[in-house]
């Protein structure tokens, strides 16, 4: 289940702060500690933290966006977390073996870098016109829960520091951030049901409740305990199926719609249409003295399907 755009962007953001956090809290701090009065470099080091932190989100987002993971997207994973790895190498110190790990990460990760910018292949790592959802899987749960906890341990280990303000402050972003994941995931759930509801009762060339729907209103107002007076108007195309024999489905569809819309048209809003068979419609007539308001919905019924029925590109 892929997530919408604004979903992937929110769980990026979530694991880029985790990186943050605790890049902050092992690697940033420390540095800082050692450039004291020197402006200039402290800003530099800020600034490449940045930037591995976004390396980070985007490379999270790649992992969890994609079922399955493309050939070339394993490859740009690999780039980013070897250009990772080489930072923390470099933070960790630069010296002996230390030098040739990160000369070796940032070397290899640069090159496989170049592999997906020259790979044939690489459109395969963009996104095509399919439905997406907001829905978590497992996976994905765990990581954005794991995520959101990094920063406050990275505070609670680093609560001392001068910079402990600013673990608190990603942690509670992150949490935020998860918070508003979760509304996403709500409303894409109710919003999926309705769709999936109206589906279920609803007909798809007309777009008028089909027959379990009718059926389930006119079950309710028999239910009742003081039932309204009701009446059922039951009307069937003749020689419909001459009409998609000679044009053609496409054009049976289109007499089917317009029908449709002309009963529609003929009931009064209370009122229910639906299409019960193939070309079979029913309307579910309630309120008022029941025999004079059926009966002056079916002339209306008759005046309005009695001009020709003309589908476009038969005029």
């Amino acid at each position: 289940l892929r997530p919408t755009n604004r979903a992937g962007v929110i769980d990026g953001l979530v694991v880029g702060l985790a990186g943050l956090a605790t890049g902050t809290a092992v690697a940033l701090i420390p540095l800082l500690r050692t450039l004291d009065g020197d402006p200039f470099s402290q800003v530099a080091v800020v600034l490449v933290a940045f930037g591995i932190v976004m390396r980070l989100g985007v490379g999270a987002r790649l992992l969890t966006d994609h079922r399955p993971i493309p050939p070339l997207g394993r490859v740009l994973i690999a780039s980013l977390t070897l250009d990772f790895l080489g930072h923390v190498f470099w933070a960790t110190n630069l010296s002996g073996l230390h030098a040739w790990l990160v000369a070796g990460s940032f070397l290899l990760g640069g090159l496989l870098l170049g592999l997906v910018g020259w790979s044939p292949d690489r459109m395969t790592l963009a996104r095509g016109n399919r439905e997406r959802r907001t829905w978590i899987t497992r996976f994905r749960a765990v990581l954005l829960a794991c995520a959101a906890v990094v920063p406050l341990l990275a505070y609670w280990s680093q609560r001392t520091e001068r910079l402990s303000w600013l673990l608190l402050s990603i942690g509670l972003l992150a949490f935020a951030l998860v918070v508003v994941r979760l509304v996403l995931v709500s409303e894409e759930l109710e919003a999926h049901r309705s769709q999936l509801d109206h589906v279920a009762h609803h007909d798809s060339v007309t777009g008028l409740p089909n027959r379990a729907m009718f059926e389930r209103q006119l079950d309710e107002l028999r239910r009742v305990d003081d039932p309204h007076p009701l009446a059922v108007l039951y009307i069937d195309l003749d020689d419909f199926k001459d009409v998609n024999d000679r044009y053609g489905h496409e054009v049976g569809d289109q007499v089917l719609a317009e029908a449709g819309a002309r009963l529609t048209a003929s009931v009064r809003g209370r009122d229910m249409v639906a299409r019960v068979g193939g070309d079979e419609f029913a309307v579910l007539v309630t309120g008022g003295r029941i025999e004079d308001v059926a009966g002056r919905v079916a002339v209306r019924i008759q005046h309005r399907l009695a001009p020709p029925f003309v589908p476009s590109g038969l005029e």
